[in-house]
């Protein structure tokens, strides 16, 4: 660890397991909102209400809609004559 005042660093990324919020994940040390997801992966690191999870959710979420959007057109579509749409 970069600290003296640290004997163990599981993870070797430089940050003691003492200080460190994930002292098994190199990639994380922080988790400054203290929502269990650390503060690189986490899309809103200072805020407890968000995080990456929920962005991902959010997402997976506004596909299905794009999909009914897309079919409605169709139909749409398929109402307006032939002679109209050409």
């Amino acid at each position: 660890p970069f600290d003296a005042s640290e004997q163990t660093d599981s993870d070797d990324d430089g940050v003691g397991d003492n200080t460190d919020a994930f002292p098994e994940d190199p990639e994380e040390t922080a988790d400054s909102d203290g929502d269990g997801v650390g503060d690189n992966a986490d899309l809103y690191p200072n805020d407890v209400t968000k995080s990456s999870d929920e962005a991902e959710e959010d997402s997976e979420n506004a596909l299905p809609s794009i999909g009914i959007l897309a079919s409605f057109s169709m139909v749409l579509l398929a109402m307006i004559p032939a002679r109209v749409r050409d």
